[in-house]
């Protein structure tokens, strides 16, 4: 009993470390978006408010960007299964049993159109249950920048301005 103790308590100090290095980088990466000086007492000034607003707006505008690009390259079925997950997901929990029956497609396709999906680093969230069963979903950080209207139109520019 002792030993099996010894190997838990040895497993959460490391956990706790790795915890504490992720939470380190994090702050070094926000502080180098925030960038402020700590003279005049850590007062911050305009130019450095503006300048922060700046780069954050400017991160901002790139991640929109990129996600329009990404949702731009996906084909018209590959966007239907996108656009099957988020609306499903709604009124249940979506496996590949369900996606395939309410597409008209083998689990094996769907399989293949979500691994496609992922490889364009769509945001679809797989997770097992009980080792067995996957359940599909839309990132939560996707939902609430975007909606499927707001997707569909982006997709709609791509047919009538092809690049």
């Amino acid at each position: 009993m002792k030993k099996k103790r010894t190997k838990t308590d040895l497993f959460l100090k490391k956990e706790l470390a790795n915890i504490k290095k992720q939470v380190s980088s994090l702050n070094r990466k926000i502080s180098s978006l925030l960038e402020f000086s700590i003279g005049n007492k850590g007062v911050q000034t305009d130019r450095q408010q503006t300048d922060t607003g700046k780069k954050v707006f400017e991160l901002v505008e790139r991640l929109k960007s990129d996600l329009k690009e990404k949702f731009k390259s996906l084909t018209r079925q590959e966007f239907y299964i996108f656009s099957l997950i988020y609306t499903m997901e709604e009124q249940e929990e979506v496996n590949y049993k369900k996606l395939a029956k309410r597409a008209s497609l083998t689990q094996s396709s769907i399989r293949d159109y979500i691994a496609r999906l992922l490889d364009k680093e769509i945001p679809i969230k797989k997770e097992k249950i009980n080792n067995q069963q996957v359940i599909l979903r839309i990132a939560p950080e996707l939902r609430n920048i975007s909606t499927l209207n707001q997707l569909v139109k982006i997709r709609e520019k791509r047919s009538l301005f092809p690049s």
